[in-house]
């Protein structure tokens, strides 16, 4: 590389100041805010592309609910008649502790308010927009229907994405204190809702002493082990009241894709042979092409996307999901784009960073694209029922086409970051491993 590119190329990457990330970050907070004031006060769900039931904030109501059925002595995971739909509590029993600290239904509009209002300030913080372009893409994510979804029903998906935040941010001081006091934010997501517990995974790129990483492993497997052991009755219980999606729509999953194309019957095994074969392919190219190390960006990013990439990855592949999932494709984001700021037009991984952008708008925004569509063909057309659903069903399988174009993006980059480390990792284990059993054998001899 000339001289003069490699200043020109200096220049791009330092010029974005953190007076202007401060600037487009408080503009796309005020633009956000302002979107969900809007929706909320005139109701407009339906138009955006979400479901509104009431009460507002319907997910929280359920937790709330649960705790004060819980404090009058009923057995939540078989009834609930404190919740509006009279649902069953079909989480850890930890939610239930939020009785006891004087919390109940009567509290549903501020704890409601104030998560949506953290979990905004978190995604914003972890953003960072630096230019005009990241700050439409910014706000393309934050207000999508999957996102809308979340806040109007304040899921407690938002708990855990706040927990990961900090956890994220832990990782990556300097202080050694906080930096494992972030295994306990993870621990505190996984004990809330157990699938944060892949949120570990990080720990390959970001954890370079292997000695530690392979102790915090162990201590993971530990910690974890005792709480699925000491709750294993509440484990089977969730399992039979769980919901499941019972729809196409607002869904999140590997085989839903096969649901759409008319395999329904197939849909379990055609989701483990494409998941196997995706594993395999993006694996071997990642392999070929591996982002130069000089290339990637600040452990901040990295730690952030693998954080969101891992809990994405792992909820596609092992379960369906309502697509409020979603909203850790915000950690993603400062890595991509920073990735489009380090390479050239026309390399490889440019391109898997605008098909990216490309999918999300295609996954995110399809709810909005099928009111829009089926409401103006209806009133512009008058074509037949058969008609109709054939369009529908062809906007909605492009949706869930575009759904593993993204995740197997999230999981090239997840290889690219972390196939040399967790490679290297493994020997040395393998080797220690050998070393200690060979010295045994010596010493039995």
């Amino acid at each position: 590389m000339r001289l003069d590119e490699q200043v020109a190329k200096e220049y791009r990457l330092n010029s974005i100041t953190d007076k202007n990330r401060l600037k487009t970050s408080l503009l796309l907070a005020a633009v956000v805010f302002v979107i969900v004031i809007i929706l909320f006060k005139y109701n407009l769900w339906l138009q955006w592309g979400v479901p509104h039931f009431e009460p507002t904030f319907l997910d929280t109501h359920a937790l709330l609910s649960a705790s004060d059925c819980n404090l009058k002595g009923y057995d939540v995971y078989k009834e609930n008649p404190c919740d509006a739909l009279k649902r069953p509590h079909v989480y850890s029993r930890i939610w239930l502790s939020i009785g006891y600290i004087g919390l109940g239904r009567e509290h549903l509009p501020i704890i409601g308010a104030i998560l949506v209002v953290l979990f905004y300030v978190c995604a914003i913080w972890i953003l960072k927009p630096g230019n005009f372009t990241e700050f439409f893409v910014s706000l393309a994510f934050l207000v999508s229907p999957p996102f809308m979804l979340c806040v109007e029903r304040a899921n407690n998906d938002i708990i855990v994405f706040i927990l990961l935040s900090v956890a994220g941010a832990f990782m990556i001081s300097n202080k050694a204190t906080l930096q494992w006091f972030s295994h306990v934010l993870i621990y505190l997501a996984t004990f809330l809702k157990f699938y944060p517990a892949i949120s570990f995974g990080a720990f390959v790129y970001y954890l370079r002493n292997n000695k530690v990483f392979w102790a915090v492993v162990l201590i993971s497997i530990g910690v974890i082990g005792c709480f699925v052991w000491a709750t294993y009755d509440d484990f089977i219980a969730i399992a039979t009241v769980v919901p499941r999606p019972d729809s196409l729509r607002f869904t999140f999953g590997s085989k839903f894709v096969f649901d759409c194309l008319g395999y329904s019957d197939y849909s379990d095994i055609l989701k483990i042979v494409f998941t196997v074969f995706v594993f395999l392919i993006t694996g071997l190219s990642a392999n070929q092409y591996k982002i130069p190390k000089n290339q990637v960006s600040s452990n901040r990013r990295v730690v952030f996307f693998l954080i969101g990439s891992f809990n994405l990855i792992f909820c596609f592949f092992l379960n369906t999901n309502f697509y409020y999932r979603y909203i850790f494709m915000v950690m993603t984001l400062p890595f991509l784009f920073d990735l489009i700021r380090r390479f050239p037009a026309g390399s490889v991984f440019r391109r898997l960073v605008r098909a990216f952008f490309i999918f999300s708008v295609l996954a995110l925004w399809n709810e909005l694209f099928i009111n829009l569509i089926m409401s103006t063909i209806q009133k512009a057309l008058q074509w037949p029922e058969p008609v109709l659903y054939t369009i529908y069903l062809c906007i909605l399988t492009l949706g869930h086409l575009s759904a593993w174009g993204i995740i197997v993006i999230l999981l090239f980059f997840t290889y690219s970051l972390c196939l040399d480390p967790g490679m290297e990792k493994l020997r040395w284990l393998t080797v220690n491993i050998v070393r200690r059993s060979s010295g045994k054998s010596q010493k039995g001899s």
